[in-house]
C-alpha cells in the first residue's frame, strides 16, 4: 500500500457504499470497507457494528492513516405514523443514523483521519430538512446527524481538515427497494421514479464523491452538497 491514498467507506457492502469503494479503487485508492457484512468492492473489509463505539474504535486502530472518510451507512427505520411506530425500531434508527455517525466520526477524527488535508463526507438526505409523513425516525435521526456534521465542521475549523454533507437524491439502492415494499403516503413517487428510471445510480453518487475528494477539504468544511449541483 506504500504511497497509495487510503480511504474508509462505511455501508460498504452494497448500494452507494459499494459503488464508492469500486470507484475509489479504480482511481488508485486503498479502500477499507466497513459494514456488517464483507465488502467485496473494498481493498480490505472490516465487519463492524457502527452502533457500538468500542467496536468502531478498536477496528479503526488497525486502519492506515486516512485521507478520506465516506460515511454511507444508514437505515430507513420504521416507516409508520408516530403513534403506531415500534419504539425499538425507532430507537434502532437513532442508534444507526445518529449515534453511528457520531461513533464513526469520533473514532476517525481522533485516530486515522486526524491529518492535515483529510476529508470526511457524510451522506445525508432531503428528509433531514423536510418533514415527511411516516418517516419520523429517519427524518429525525438524519437531521441530528446533519447537525452533528455541522458541529464537527465548526470544531475542525482550524485543523486543516474538512467535513461536509452530500445529498444523493433518490438513488436506486437496497433501501429504495425496501421503501417500495412499504405502505406510506409518498410511495407512488418512489415507484414512479423507479419505473421512469429518473433517479440516480450508485455510480453517479460515487462519481460525485470522487469529485469532492479532489477538492481542497478546507474549502468544503461545513458545506452541504447535492449530487448534480457540485
Amino acid at each position: 500500500m506504500s504511497g497509495r491514498r487510503a480511504a474508509l467507506v462505511t455501508g460498504a457492502s452494497s448500494g452507494i457504499g459499494a459503488a464508492a469503494c469500486r470507484r475509489l479503487r479504480e482511481e488508485g485508492w486503498h479502500v477499507v470497507g466497513v459494514a456488517r457484512r464483507p465488502s467485496p468492492e473494498a481493498s480490505e473489509s472490516l465487519c463492524v457494528d457502527i452502533t457500538r463505539f468500542a467496536d468502531v474504535s478498536e477496528a479503526f486502530q488497525n486502519v492506515p492513516p486516512l485521507r478520506l472518510l465516506v460515511h454511507c451507512a444508514a437505515t430507513i427505520g420504521p416507516v409508520a405514523l408516530l403513534p403506531a411506530s415500534d419504539p425499538d425500531d425507532w430507537r434502532r434508527a437513532v442508534e444507526v443514523n445518529l449515534l453511528g455517525t457520531y461513533n464513526v466520526l469520533r473514532a476517525a477524527l481522533a485516530g486515522p483521519l486526524a491529518q492535515d488535508g483529510a476529508l470526511a463526507i457524510h451522506l445525508t438526505t432531503g428528509a433531514a430538512t423536510v418533514a415527511k409523513p411516516y418517516w419520523s425516525a429517519y427524518s429525525a435521526s438524519k437531521a441530528g446527524a446533519e447537525q452533528l456534521v455541522r458541529s464537527a465542521a465548526v470544531d475542525l475549523e482550524d485543523a486543516g481538515l474538512g467535513i461536509c454533507s452530500l445529498d444523493p437524491g433518490i438513488t436506486e439502492t437496497p433501501m429504495q427497494e425496501e421503501l417500495r415494499t412499504r405502505d406510506f403516503p409518498d410511495r407512488d413517487r418512489f415507484v414512479r421514479v423507479y419505473e421512469e428510471r429518473s433517479g440516480r445510480t450508485p455510480e453517479e453518487v460515487a462519481a460525485a464523491i470522487s469529485e469532492l475528494a479532489r477538492r481542497d477539504p478546507r474549502e468544503l468544511n461545513g458545506q452541504a452538497f447535492r449530487v448534480g449541483w457540485l
